[in-house]
């Protein structure tokens, strides 16, 4: 066993303890942090039709060993706690203390997964995805905005009281 595929399985819990720090430092509400692992849940499912989508268009493609029907399902996990419960928190967060920052918070979401994935190309030079096409980087940015932003949209639906 190498130490990709031992780190690759520490990731969710990794995931969820960022979650539990970030819940106990912001001091979250037990309803908004269910609220924020369901809309989270949505975050995961939302990036595996992003990348089943990458897939077929034959954008890009994962490198590394352990996929199940070509996804790494240990990373979905991870990033629909990150990427999803842990946002969202911050955006509840962002929105009830600072609300001049929602702005610049939501421009900044899908400029960083996408700074994420071509840095992260670029720079190792072989990280766990390719991209396949030269163009990649434009579904990729649409794609995390969508990972981030029909999240956020679903989670103002669940948390806004009437």
């Amino acid at each position: 066993m190498d130490i990709f595929t031992i780190a690759r399985f520490m990731f969710p819990f990794i995931g969820v303890a960022i979650f539990i720090l970030f819940s106990r430092y912001l001091l979250v509400p037990r309803f908004i942090q269910q609220r924020a692992l369901l809309a989270g849940l949505l975050a995961g499912v939302v990036n595996m039709a992003v990348d089943a989508a990458g897939f077929a268009l034959k954008l890009w493609h994962y490198d590394i060993g352990h996929l199940v029907a070509g996804f790494p399902l240990d990373l979905y996990i991870t990033a629909a706690i990150v990427y999803g419960a842990v946002v969202l928190i911050v955006y509840w967060w962002i929105r009830g203390h600072h609300q001049n920052w929602i702005v610049p918070f939501l421009l900044f979401l899908p400029l960083y997964g996408l700074g994420r994935d071509y840095l992260g190309t670029l720079v190792a030079g072989a990280t766990f995805i390719t991209w396949d096409n030269p163009y990649a980087w434009i579904a990729d940015f649409f794609g995390w905005m969508a990972i981030f932003w029909i999240p956020i949209y679903v989670f103002n639906r669940l948390t806004t009281t009437k």
